[in-house]
């Protein structure tokens, strides 16, 4: 029986622990742009897979909760419609992968625009995962 994939990001999707967080924001690889900063760290692994991210909206950019949360969830979305060529690379190569989405506006940004700069963010990211595979 085919087992079909399905494009989830869950509560496992999510990095969590304060070290690992930490770890990212202290040696990992960061990326700037003009709606987020991305840190990426990336190691190989003998054992499975894994990617795992983490969304923060600053409360001194976005003061309301309800508006914080609404941006995490639009980068969450876009996240999940777009991070299926880096699961399988990931998969393929044995890569654990851990993300950080920082958001740097002032201003509540529509869908569209978040979503044309994670696809920025995760094409650069695919490219070097496939530079380091050679």
């Amino acid at each position: 029986m085919i087992e079909i994939q399905r494009n989830v990001i869950n509560r496992d999707f999510m990095l969590k622990k304060r070290t690992e967080i930490n770890d990212l924001f202290v040696k990992g690889e960061r990326i700037s742009g003009n709606l987020l900063n991305v840190f990426v760290i990336q190691n190989k692994q003998e054992t499975d897979a894994e990617i795992k991210i983490f969304i923060s909206v600053p409360k001194k950019k976005i003061k309301k909760a309800h508006n914080r949360n609404l941006i995490k969830r639009r980068i969450k979305e876009a996240i999940r419609l777009n991070l299926r060529e880096i699961k399988e690379l990931c998969v393929e190569n044995r890569i654990v992968l851990h993300l950080g989405f920082v958001y740097t506006k002032f201003t509540i940004e529509k869908f569209g625009s978040i979503q044309n700069d994670i696809i920025q963010y995760l094409n650069k990211i695919q490219s070097n995962l496939l530079l380091q595979k050679r």
